[in-house]
């Protein structure tokens, strides 16, 4: 089969192989980390698991080529199987806050154009820890607790065949939102999984199935939001370039502090007008991470072109340019 051909060669020109048989390979230390900018780049924060799949399927990090999503950057996740029943999650743990709504956005493409039939690449937000060996399918009707209900599910026709999109635009399926918000009390803070599951199901050949997943985030609604991480280890101010930069729709702006200040993190333009204030508080040391979505304090989008960020935590002071395309 020419499209299996394909899979292979790229199997042979990636750095990073992640396999699993029916087991898990999980990376230590993510805690309280959000999603932002893909996430796919290495196998940090992440667990596979076959599930209930007859056979076991492959995922494969840090692919960098030119067969990604038509709307994603990379590098992307690449998940890939031929068998009768496959069916394969890849999950990790978030600690979010309850009462705040985060902002779910990603990429998808099948990467057998138009081979797959009764496929599925659904996204799943739940409380409950997935299984090995099991199905992990939170019900996501009565409760926005427990499934961020944006999927790719190739039954009945439902969304056709070689698709190429993302899954905050996905309309094929006809229910679920990107939106998602943590319950508890207003403030508390929440351990929350989140997983994306791919496979197909066949009662007769095996089928073979490629999909890339890409561009994956999840942040507060409206693209700034905090991101706290350790104060293990962070002994200076640093302000980090953007990634990615130049950038369109949204880049991530991170940086660290060895002692509690007052932040404030504001973006300007080339005249040195503000645009906006992505945090203006009091915070404890540690690395902290904020998404930007190219939009004003109004909501409104700014026009392409050089912009700045300004960071200010106590005497300490530092500006970085940065580049939003239309």
């Amino acid at each position: 089969m020419e499209k299996k051909s394909y899979s292979l060669q790229t199997k042979a020109l990636l750095t990073v192989l992640f396999f699993v048989f029916v087991c898990c390979f999980s990376s230590q230390g993510f805690g309280q980390e959000m999603i932002t900018n893909g996430g796919f780049a290495d196998t940090t924060g992440w667990t596979v698991y076959n599930l209930d799949s007859t056979d076991p399927s492959e995922a494969f990090f840090g692919v960098v080529d030119d067969y990604g999503p038509a709307f994603g950057d990379g590098p992307y996740l690449y998940l890939t199987g031929y068998s009768t029943y496959t069916n394969i999650l890849v999950w990790q743990k978030l600690t979010l806050t309850a009462g705040t709504t985060y902002e779910f956005t990603g990429a998808v493409k099948d990467l057998t154009m138009g081979e797959t039939i009764n496929y599925w690449c659904e996204v799943y937000m739940s409380p409950e820890a997935p299984v090995p060996t099991v199905d992990w399918t939170p019900p996501g009707t009565t409760s926005t607790d427990l499934l961020v209900g944006v999927k790719w599910n190739g039954w009945a026709s439902e969304c056709g065949s070689a698709i190429d999109g993302t899954f905050q635009d996905d309309g094929c399926t006809g229910s679920g939102s990107n939106l998602y918000t943590p319950e508890g009390q207003e403030g508390e803070q929440v351990e929350i999984y989140f997983g994306v599951k791919t496979g197909v199901w066949t009662d007769g050949a095996a089928l073979l199935y490629d999909f890339a997943v890409d561009e994956f985030s999840l942040v507060p609604e409206g693209g700034s939001g905090i991101n706290e991480k350790s104060s293990a280890g962070v002994e200076h101010f640093v302000l980090h370039q953007n990634y990615p930069n130049p950038f369109n729709p949204t880049t991530y702006i991170r940086f660290s502090i060895p002692e509690k200040e007052t932040v404030n993190l504001s973006i300007f333009d080339v005249t040195g007008r503000l645009v906006k204030t992505l945090i203006n508080k009091s915070v404890t040391a540690g690395e902290y991470g904020f998404q930007w979505d190219g939009r004003d304090a109004a909501g409104s989008i700014v026009p392409s072109g050089v912009y700045f960020y300004k960071l200010q935590a106590g005497s300490f002071s530092e500006i970085k340019k940065m580049t939003f395309l239309q």
